[in-house]
């Protein structure tokens, strides 16, 4: 019996570890980037949630006076109203104050060219020439020559030939583009952090109010 049990313990901690293996590797394949902040920043919610650090305090102090109970009237109709809902404000709170801090995070260390083109497309209809990429690299640091020179015998490697006019400024811009991608990493955790902290508290707040109108409703049934 004994043997049994140890044989069952080892398969057990051979699929767990099989487990974890395939989590590490399909997490290694998910490369996070400022790109992907950027989607989320674009979110308008998001971007507007530093607002509730301005209106949490006042709502909360304004209900704290308020009876639990509020009657409303409407089309004479005349019902009350439960304003005792188990909302954390602390929580809210918090959650505005860490997307507002991973947005500040992200306007003020996000490379330019991530912030200002998300695609080559947006780039190329504004008509720009290839010498206006310059500024962008010199914001994350890199020599635009050298990088150039780099990226043309990369071409001359892989391609036997020089890429040209259009498709010569994309593919310097696309280099450029994941070259700014990964950097500022330091930052880039930080403000990746601030997000995910921020949607956790969002999150519990959401599941708390799920769970009150849930049992509420149930006990009225």
């Amino acid at each position: 019996m004994q043997a049994l049990g140890e044989d069952h313990i080892t398969k057990v901690r051979l699929v767990v570890s099989s487990y974890v293996e395939a989590i590490q590797i399909k997490f290694k394949e998910v490369e996070l980037n400022w790109s992907q902040l950027n989607q989320i920043k674009n979110i308008k919610m998001i971007s507007s949630m530093y607002i509730w650090i301005f209106i949490v305090p006042i709502a909360a102090k304004v209900l704290s006076l308020t009876n639990e109970m509020a009657t409303v009237t409407l089309f004479d109709y005349t019902f009350q109203v439960n304003l005792a809902l188990p909302f954390s404000w602390r929580l809210f709170y918090f959650a505005a104050l860490f997307f507002a801090l991973a947005t500040l995070i992200y306007q003020a260390r996000c490379p330019r060219l991530i912030k200002e083109y998300s695609t080559f497309a947006t780039f190329d209809n504004e008509g720009k020439p290839e010498w206006h990429l310059r500024p962008y690299a010199e914001d994350i640091g890199i020599n635009y020559e050298s990088f150039k020179d780099d990226l043309e015998s990369s071409m001359l490697e892989h391609d036997g030939r020089m890429h040209k006019d259009k498709e010569y400024v994309q593919s310097v811009f696309w280099n450029l583009h994941w070259s700014a991608d990964k950097k500022r990493r330091v930052s880039f955790l930080s403000c990746f952090a601030c997000y995910v902290i921020g949607f956790v508290l969002i999150s519990i707040v959401f599941f708390q109010n799920f769970a009150w109108v849930i049992k509420n409703i149930s006990s009225t049934v």
